[in-house]
């Protein structure tokens, strides 16, 4: 499943992979019901959000 998911990804935003180092990590919760990993890149720090749109779409700021 991960695997599809990073390939979507490099479709939509190319190919901007993190160097590998985790920084820190939210583990998955039911009742948050998202996980995230932020990721040291070339361009500073990557967070990556993976749940379901009631989890994770509600904790995004515009």
């Amino acid at each position: 499943m991960e695997g599809a998911l990073l390939a979507f990804a490099g479709k939509v935003i190319g190919d901007h992979r993190p160097d590998g180092r985790r920084l820190d990590s939210i583990p998955f919760d039911s009742r948050h019901r998202f996980m995230a990993v932020l990721s040291k890149s070339q361009d500073g720090g990557v967070v990556r959000v993976k749940g379901g749109p009631s989890g994770s779409c509600g904790c995004a700021a515009a």
